[in-house]
């Protein structure tokens, strides 16, 4: 329905014909309770594969116009039978045709003319759009610099010093059970003779006989280390910036993170999504993973895209580490995206590269 939407949005109809399908027939309930109060809309259920049936019901629309009404018809969605009947009485009365491209364009009919779609759909409209509801989310253009540059100095310990960093994450799930208030204010790393951990307030230092090795002060560096939010952190700001950079205004950008659906339960979160943005035309879902990748979060992944974005949407997996060709493979049959260095020590510079293929997805039409 995201035409349907951009087409409401850019001509601004005093009366909505909505022409429905069995196979459609719950689908269009969500936009239609989005519409203006001033609105009105009518419904029609057709046989999409009958174009006397379509021609029929064009027709009978024609007909009960009032004098100096204009009638246009947006056939960017339906079968190719059904729209071919719309465009067919359409053009028996010169009336206004148009059909919004993939490539984000508005084809005109009549006039035969090509332009940029200039309406666009918020997150908050794309979610509604699919009949879901939002539980929470912050937005990427608050995330404090402080933590940024925090997140890119774990980035760093952890490509100078990755046994040790692997060392102190394998404590932290064993003996402290993964949770960040069992860690004590001091203790020593595993198999590493000589270097602490000192935690206190959320600053963190690790220190190797005497040498510091990592020092934070932000009282958020101890969850974004133990917790891998750093990575999504420094994604979340990578692709703000890239989002930022598109746009006319910096007001129109809208890159949401730590996003939370809401389930059919009040107060129940139902899904939990790292990154979402969009570009004009569709979702674009993105899970950000430093660490172990299995397959089922490939098909996660997926089934949240399907569930929040549609099939036009796109999900993105942006690992840290390179994937297992199995987990490659996987991505591919479940046209899910992903962004991963091919060599573990390509990883250091490989975020860098971000903004440019996220322009390639944007522009991509068919998953590949």
């Amino acid at each position: 329905m995201e035409t349907s939407l951009i087409g409401l949005k850019e001509f601004q109809p005093d009366v909505v014909h909505l022409l429905y399908t069995e196979a459609t027939r719950e689908i269009y309930k969500p936009f239609v309770a989005m519409l203006p109060e001033n609105v009105a809309v009518k419904e029609y259920l057709i046989d999409p594969y009958e174009m006397d049936t379509v021609r029929e019901v064009c027709r009978s629309i024609r007909a009960g116009l009032a004098e100096g009404d204009i009638l246009q018809y947006n056939i960017t969605e339906g079968t190719k039978v059904a729209a071919g009947a719309a465009v067919q009485v359409a053009a028996g009365f010169k009336d206004h045709v148009v059909y919004y491209t993939q490539e984000g364009e508005r084809i005109d009919f009549t006039s035969g003319s090509r332009r940029p779609v200039t309406a666009r759909i918020s997150n908050s409209e794309f979610v509604a759009l699919f009949g879901n509801r939002l539980s929470s989310y912050s937005k990427a253009s608050d995330i404090a610099m402080a933590d940024v540059g925090a997140s890119w100095d774990v980035k760093r310990f952890i490509e100078s010093y990755q046994k040790a960093y692997q060392r102190i994450q394998h404590q932290f799930r064993t003996q402290f059970k993964g949770h960040l208030d069992k860690l004590p204010s001091s203790f020593s790393v595993d198999r590493e003779r000589g270097m602490t951990v000192t935690v206190n307030g959320g600053a963190m230092e690790i220190n190797d006989r005497g040498r510091i090795l990592f020092r934070s002060d932000n009282p958020n560096a101890t969850r974004l280390f133990f917790t891998g939010r750093w990575w999504e952190v420094i994604v979340s700001n990578v692709v703000y910036k890239w989002d930022l950079a598109r746009k006319d205004r910096p007001s129109d950008s809208e890159v949401w993170r730590s996003v939370e659906f809401q389930g059919r339960s009040e107060g129940k979160v139902k899904n939990e999504l790292d990154i979402l943005v969009n570009d004009r035309r569709r979702l674009i879902l993105i899970e950000c993973k430093s660490g172990y990748i299995g397959q089922e979060n490939v098909y996660k992944l997926d089934s949240t895209r399907e569930t929040y974005g549609g099939d036009n949407s796109r999900a993105i997996l942006v690992s840290y580490y390179p994937l297992d060709p199995d987990l490659v493979q996987k991505c591919r049959d479940l046209h899910v995206y992903f962004f991963a260095p091919e060599q573990t020590s390509d990883r250091i510079g490989h975020i860098n590269r971000l903004p440019a293929w996220l322009d390639s997805i944007a522009g991509d039409i068919e998953p590949r």
